[in-house]
Order: C-alpha cells, then structure tokens, then sequence
C-alpha cells in the first residue's frame, strides 16, 4: 500500500510536469511568432527610411544643382542690367561738341538727331528693357527663395521622420531582446522540467515493477488470510467447545443443531 500510495503520488507529479511542459512549449512558439513579427516590422521600418534617405538625397542634390544655375543666372541677369542701366546713363546725355566756323551773329544749326534725344521716346525704351531685366532678376532671386524654403521643410519632415523610424526601431529591437530573454527562461524550465520527468518516471517505473513482483503474494494474502483466520476461529471454539464436554458441561439445543459452526458457537 506504502508503495502504491508512491506510485500515485510520482504519477500525479509527473501529469503536473507534462501540463508544465505544454504550457511552456505553447509559450516559446508564441515568443517565437512574436519575435518573427518584430523582426519584420523592423526591416519595414528600416526599408521605408531606406528609401526615404535616397529620396531626400537626390531631392536635395538636385536642389543644389538648381539653386546653383539660378544663382549663376541672376548673377548674370544683375551684371547685364548694371551694363546696360550704366551705358544707357553715359549715352542718354550725348552733347554735340562746339562748332566752329560760324559767322558771328550766325545762329548755331540745330544738334544731329539721335536716339536718345530729350523727347524721351529711347529713354522710354531703354527704361523698359532695364525694368523687364530687373523684374527677371527679382523672379529667379524670388524662385531661390522660394526653392530653399520648400527645401528646409522637406529637410525638417525628413528629419522628424527619421527620429520616428529610429525611435520604433529601437523600441522594436528591446522588445525583441525582451521577448528572447523570456523565451530563453522558458526553454531552460522546459529542459530542467524534462529531466525531472524523465527521473521521476524512471522511478516510477522502478515501483511498479516492485509491486508487479511482490503482487502475487500481496494477492494471495489477501484472498486467502480472511478465509483462513475464519476457519482458524472456528477451529479454536470447537476445541473450546469439546473441552467444556469433557468437564461435564452442558450446552442449550441450539436453534439448528445441524447446522455449520460460526464463530461464536463455543
């Protein structure tokens, strides 16, 4: 019984440590899930600022450029309109030098025509073509500025972006390295809970050959001690019973005098 009761005992034990085992493998496949899907979510995360990088690196080499031909075409525009603006002011007052052989009281003849006379019909012109090539040189200079703020707002999303996609990526690779940490625990109780199961059952197996090789002794003790402890007690109040006869006693007629002796009868 002793044995039996340990039997049970090691057999309980060894269902606890098997449930264990369950519970454990069925965690370590959803940290490994977990883990597969931290993983991806990082490369995503890493694809898309990859990308991102490329993009912002050609946008902004390609703004250089611009802003490099711009700056050179306004450089240009503003030295032909100073040429021009400082020509026009050196021609516009064009005198015609003094003249000689005049007769005296003669009145002087009228000044040669020229195009830029004080009736302003060239200045007009002149002026027109120098304000067309001022307002270029305002549009390229207006364009620059315009191109390096749509610049320095692409630059600042990239930035703020980036911070993000760091930011996650950091987050996601901690709770990687949390999740394998945990994993790590579970798999090393799992392996310490198998070798325990392992141990106990081998020395449940060890009991129940012990009880399977003392069973059949314990089997007939069981079956054949009752019966015969019974005839062993009816044997003794016979000789009971016959030794008060030979002492001369008597015994009252019994309800069924035939009938088998029970314990008791002497």
């Amino acid at each position: 019984m002793a044995n039996t009761r340990k039997a049970i005992v090691d057999s309980r034990e060894i269902d606890d440590k098997t449930d264990l085992m369950t519970q454990l493998s069925a965690h370590i496949a959803d940290c490994e899930s977990k883990i597969a899907d931290l993983q991806a979510e990082h490369k995503k995360t890493d694809d898309a600022l990859s990308k991102a990088t490329k993009m912002r690196n050609d946008e902004n080499k390609e703004w250089k450029q611009t802003d490099s031909d711009d700056k050179l075409a306004a450089e240009t525009v503003k030295s032909a309109k100073d040429v021009l603006t400082k020509w026009y002011k050196e021609n516009s007052f064009l005198q015609q030098g003094p003249v000689t052989g005049m007769a005296a009281g003669e009145a002087p003849p009228p000044p040669p025509p020229t195009d830029f006379d004080t009736s302003g019909a060239k200045t007009g012109e002149s002026q027109g073509i120098v304000a067309i090539m001022e307002m270029v040189y305002e549009d390229i200079v207006k364009d620059r500025a315009d191109a390096k703020s749509d610049e320095d707002s692409a630059q600042k999303e990239f930035d703020a972006f980036k911070k993000d996609s760091e930011d996650k990526m950091k987050e996601l690779k901690a709770e990687e390295d949390r999740t394998d940490k945990d994993m790590g625990k579970a798999m090393t109780k799992k392996g310490q809970t198998e070798r325990q199961r392992r141990t106990q059952k081998g020395n449940l197996d060890g009991m129940l050959k012990k009880i399977s090789d003392i069973d059949p002794n314990c089997e007939y003790y069981m079956v054949n001690y009752p019966m015969r402890r019974e005839n062993r007690q009816i044997e003794i109040d016979g000789l009971n019973k016959a030794k008060a006869i030979l002492k001369g006693g008597k015994f009252d007629k019994g309800p069924d005098p035939n009938r088998e002796m029970t314990v008791g009868d002497a």
